[in-house]
Formats: C-alpha cells, sequence, structure tokens
C-alpha cells in the first residue's frame, strides 16, 4: 500500500510541474546576486542576473518562447527616460544605449524581430526610420536592426532634459502601435521601459503613483488586445538605490504588464535578452 501511494504522489507532481510549464512568463532568475558597487564607462564590472524578477508569475521553457529560439513575429519597443537626473545616474548611457547595441550584437539576424527606439522627458519622440530622425509622430516607427543601430546613434547625441511624464512616454508608445497594427497581421509586441525615477505626471503620493503606472500597463494591454495581439512590458529601473517608491512602481508595472523587472542596483550585468518576456501563442 505504501508504494502505490508513493507512486501515486509522484505521478500528481509530475503532473503539476508539467502543468505550470507555459509561455506566459518570463524566464526564473535568481535574486542573490550582490549589488553592483561601481559604474564605469563601461558599466557594471562583473556578472550574474540577480535583481532580475519575474512579473508574469512563470517560467518560459528552453523551447519556441525564448528570444533566442522563437519564430514569431514580434515588435519590439524601446522607451527610455531622457529626464535632467539621467546626467548622474547613467551618465554615459550605458543602460540606455550600450546594453542595447550589446543585445543588437546577438539578435541583429532575427528576420522575425522590428524595433521602434524612443525616449521621453516632458514629451516624448520616436525614432521614424523614413526620415531617420527622432519625430512625435513617426510615419514609419518600426524598422530593422539597422534602423535601431541608427536611433541609438542619435540618442547618443542629445543631452538630458527635463521631467519624468510616464503617460507621455505610453501615448507614444501605443501610437508607435497604433500607427503599424493591423487586426489579425499575426504581430505581438513586447515593450522594454527604462527610467530612473518617478513619475512626475502620476499624482503626488506613492499609492497614486503605483495605481497610476499599473494603469499604464493594463490599457496598453487593452490597446494590443484589441488588435488581436499580444503584448508583455518589463522595466529597467537604473536610478538610487534608495528611491524604494520608483523601484516599486516599476516593479508593480512590470508585473501588471506580464513582463519582467530589474533593478540595475542589483545586477552586475545587465542583458536585455535576459528581460524581454515571449508573448507566446
Amino acid at each position: 500500500m505504501r508504494n502505490r501511494r508513493t507512486l501515486f504522489l509522484i505521478g500528481v507532481s509530475a503532473l503539476l510541474i508539467m502543468g505550470f510549464q507555459n509561455c506566459g512568463g518570463g524566464m526564473a532568475f535568481s535574486q542573490g546576486a550582490a549589488n553592483a558597487s561601481s559604474q564605469s564607462s563601461t558599466g557594471p564590472s562583473g556578472g550574474g542576473s540577480g535583481g532580475v524578477t519575474s512579473g508574469g508569475g512563470g517560467s518560459n521553457p528552453s523551447g519556441s518562447c525564448t528570444p533566442q529560439t522563437t519564430t514569431e513575429n514580434l515588435r519590439i519597443i524601446f522607451m527610455v527616460d531622457d529626464s535632467g537626473s539621467t546626467a548622474t545616474t547613467d551618465p554615459n548611457q550605458y543602460y540606455r544605449v550600450t546594453v542595447l547595441k550589446n543585445f543588437l550584437a546577438d539578435y541583429s539576424s532575427k528576420a522575425n524581430f522590428s524595433y521602434n527606439f524612443g525616449w521621453f522627458s516632458d514629451s516624448s519622440v520616436e525614432w521614424d526610420t523614413k526620415s531617420s530622425s527622432f519625430v512625435s509622430s513617426p510615419v514609419s516607427p518600426m524598422g530593422n536592426a539597422n534602423d535601431l543601430s541608427n536611433a541609438l546613434t542619435a540618442f547618443e547625441a542629445i543631452g538630458p532634459q527635463s521631467g519624468t511624464n510616464y503617460k507621455t512616454a505610453f501615448s507614444g508608445i501605443e501610437a508607435v502601435i497604433g500607427n503599424v497594427a493591423q487586426v489579425g497581421d499575426g504581430w505581438n509586441y513586447i515593450v522594454v521601459f527604462m527610467s530612473d525615477g518617478q513619475p512626475g505626471d502620476l499624482g503626488s503620493t506613492a499609492a497614486s503613483e503605483l495605481s497610476g503606472s499599473k494603469t499604464l500597463a493594463d490599457n496598453l494591454n487593452s490597446y494590443v488586445t484589441a488588435f488581436g495581439s499580444k503584448s508583455t512590458l518589463s522595466t529597467v529601473y537604473f536610478g538610487a538605490e534608495s528611491d524604494s517608491n520608483s523601484i516599486a512602481n516599476l516593479s508593480g508595472m512590470a508585473s501588471e504588464g506580464g513582463g519582467q523587472f530589474v533593478d540595475t542596483n542589483k545586477v552586475t550585468d545587465l542583458s536585455i535578452s535576459d528581460i524581454i518576456t515571449i508573448p507566446c501563442n
């Protein structure tokens, strides 16, 4: 009797494990890495992926749901903070440029990936592949790896601006999607949002900022769903370790958006491919 009961429990455990191996969330990462001690012109030293947390509540299996192997048609949109404080939080644009260039070095040959890059402060602008410039209403916002590389090069010449308006940034993201999306076109969306501080347009309390951040993520998902597509939203925080409100805002945003959150104070070698969450079919 004991042997039969043991076999039954083993069988149930195996079924539960199989049931949780789905494409709904991002990769699971270790939370135990030590905080990065410094940042140089080439970024933090060392390696490790602690501080990257899954907002989707699941794990990608080592199959078609990883950036390396997916054959899904994906439009990947990067929106980065260029407020005045970035002059000290990311003075060499390591997180907002170098990390993305590293990503391109590995994924530029993926013909099923299309890209847009934008930045925000009080207002937001996105890269227009037709005019090869940042504009508020791009005519042709999605491009290939070479277009993303051109956008990053152009952004390097732009200095820090002023405010940190999250609503404006998400309006820009939705405008990009609305420009290219067609119902049933087979394209899904990945958004990577980077910021170093608290939003200036989501209220004056920590509670209102957190609620507003989650609402932005929910609205983005609803907007994409209306086209019959799927999306995930991942966030990167590159501000002060002591700013718990900003960390909570971006973490909550990623959780609502089904993506992943990374605090760069706890990551010594950030890789965008580690936080991209594929919205698997």
